[in-house]
């Protein structure tokens, strides 16, 4: 067994390509096709129960509804029963002469009655009484007469069940049916026949009522349980049902005159009827079998298609494998140029095979596009390394001339110039003896104080400094001359462009894994053109020469998009310059957030 499925797998992975995918699209689509037709036998089985349930649901609440409304006509015969002066209307009836004529006074007694009662219930049609010797009875709405034969069949029904009230069918060709009472007196001396109370009722009224919109296609029948007989029926055929009535309730499926039916039954316990209802299989059906034809077509057309389609386009499939392998190949050897073309956007949808090759060739450039960039660093940062070597060569000559001012200043007693050559020469030392491109913020504190005390000499009265550096972990490295050339840009466009005095600020706080640098100073500021300018290199820098755009290309060579820089600057309020730098200390670095520079003007 192992070794036939073996072969035969060895055999299929040895076709053609065409001819694999054929197979597997044939079998995707039988599978397709056999769980289709198993979901629909499984609805199309569950929209059956659903029907039935659904329709003994709603038979059930006819029944009730019928019941209730049996019980309120029988609460209104037996209200009449009671009636004390229609007792006595027919007391003093039954005790005339059974020959004599009934009196006037006595049968309008019986009219205003049976009217009155009429009127107590939207659901009765007719009251009437049936005595010995008079028979009066009132019909709302319609004019409705009752044969002799219909007369003694209610007179007779009536009286076999002793004063109680029971319902039967009053006029069978005109659809009559009502509560038949034997009418009998309550007077202490005994109990004396005083006639028959019928009460038809509206059978519109009584089998139609609440019938929901969605029910108009079914067919309720009400049929006597004793006799069989039709009580009520809204099926338009003559065809007989009594064959399915068996037990107290059920449902099933019969066929009518051709026609399929759902049906549903249930006997009332109190007017002992049977409801039957009946829904045609083809109006509940129509879209499940529109649905059915559909999907088939659909399967057939799908299948055909497809079948076609991955025969005729199985080369447009082959053919950007064929290229995209090749393309590994010539990667693998070190050939990293993809053209524009490859590189322009695709227009509209394209298939995955295309979409996998210009995503490899866009891999490429951008794998070409990081070795560039990385060999780019790399000879920018041994382009610094060089310069700073260069500013090296023969720094003695700088240290022992300085040396020479401060002690000739120093026995002439100039202090300031004491101070001055000393600053100098401390910050000269600090600037070319490190060639690293980072150094300690310690160490860049002291370069910056150094340079402030030549500028504190220099200004005098009109330059404040102010510094505020908190929580800062030690060991925190930062750019060299990161500080110097924003604190002397404070000083030449916002001290020396007024001629008040001017106050710098710098601020230094530490929040999360990111280190967050604030300048900020009140003079002259700077319109919006120049800050522009001056940060994209077009106005030559002062001092040590380091400018704004110089600062920023150091963040992005050290840092990437990780370090932030921002100046923001008004004429007449001052100028302030954010910088956020991830934090990196001598032993590691570590990568911080994202976080707002949040230390406030």
């Amino acid at each position: 067994m192992k070794r036939r499925r073996s072969s035969v797998k060895t055999r299929f992975f040895n076709l053609p390509l065409k001819y694999q995918l054929s197979i597997i699209f044939t079998a995707i689509v039988l599978v397709f096709v056999g769980v289709l037709l198993f979901s629909f036998v499984m609805y199309y089985r569950i929209q059956t129960d659903y029907w039935y349930e659904r329709t003994n649901q709603e038979l059930q609440l006819i029944v009730s509804g019928v019941e209730n409304q049996c019980k309120g006509i029988d609460k209104i015969s037996y209200s009449m029963v009671e009636d004390r002066e229609l007792q006595d209307t027919l007391l003093h009836i039954a005790s005339e002469n059974p020959g004599s004529r009934v009196s006037y006074a006595d049968e309008s007694v019986l009219m205003d009655k049976v009217r009155d009662y009429t009127f107590k219930d939207s659901a009765i049609l007719t009251v009437g009484i049936i005595t010995p010797r008079t028979v009066q009875y009132y019909s709302r709405n319609i004019q409705r007469a009752y044969s002799g034969k219909s007369l003694a069949f209610i007179e007779e029904y009536g009286q076999k069940f002793d004063g109680r009230s029971s319902w039967a069918v009053l006029q069978p060709e005109q659809d009559g049916v009502g509560c038949i009472r034997a009418f009998k007196s309550v007077k202490p001396f005994g109990i004396q026949n005083l006639g028959t109370l019928f009460i038809e009722a509206n059978v519109s009224a009584l089998f139609q009522q609440g019938e929901p919109e969605h029910n108009r296609r079914e067919s309720l029948l009400v049929l006597d349980r004793s006799t069989l007989q039709t009580v009520f029926s809204s099926y338009e055929g003559e065809q007989s049902f009594a064959r399915l009535l068996q037990g107290d309730s059920g449902f099933g499926r019969t066929r009518v005159a051709g026609e399929k039916y759902l049906y549903s039954y249930q006997l009332s316990g109190y007017t002992d009827w049977y409801f039957l209802g009946l829904t045609r299989f083809d109006d509940m059906f129509a879209e499940t079998f529109v649905l059915q034809y559909v999907l088939l077509s659909i399967c057939i057309l799908i299948y055909v298609g497809g079948l076609f389609l991955t025969i005729r386009f199985i080369g447009v499939i082959i053919s950007p494998l064929e290229k995209l392998t090749l393309r590994m190949k010539q990667v693998g050897q070190g050939e990293f140029h993809v053209s524009e073309e490859a590189l322009a956007p695709r227009k509209g949808k394209t298939s995955e095979i295309r979409s996998l090759e210009f995503d490899f060739d866009r891999m490429v450039h951008e794998i070409d596009s990081l070795i560039y960039e990385s060999y780019s660093k790399e000879l920018q940062l041994r382009d610094y390394e060089l310069r700073s070597l260069q500013l090296e060569m023969n720094p003695h000559f700088l240290y022992n001339t300085l040396e020479s001012i401060k002690w000739k200043a120093r026995v002439c007693g100039q202090t300031d110039i004491v101070v001055m050559a000393n600053s100098l020469g401390k910050l000269l030392r600090g600037v070319l003896r490190q060639s690293r491109p980072e150094i300690s913020l310690e160490e860049e504190l002291t370069l910056l104080g150094h340079y402030m005390a030549i500028q504190a000499i220099r200004y005098e009265d009109r330059l404040r400094f102010e510094s505020s550096v908190q929580a800062i972990t030690a060991g925190i490295l930062v750019p060299k001359l990161l500080l110097q050339p924003l604190v002397e840009n404070a000083i030449v466009y916002g001290l020396e462009q007024t001629a008040k005095i001017c106050t710098v600020k710098l601020m230094i706080r530490q929040r999360g894994e990111r280190l967050h640098l604030l300048i900020k100073d009140d003079g002259a500021g700077m319109e919006r053109d120049f800050v522009r300018r001056l940060q994209q290199g077009e106005i030559e820098p002062r001092g040590f020469g380091i400018g704004i755009k110089n600062i920023r290309e150091r963040l992005r060579l050290l840092y990437g998009d990780k370090g932030k820089m921002r100046v923001m600057s008004r004429p007449g309020i001052g100028t302030v310059v954010c910088i956020s730098l991830p934090l990196r200390s001598k032993e590691e670095e570590s990568d911080g957030g994202q976080d707002d520079f949040d230390i406030g003007r």
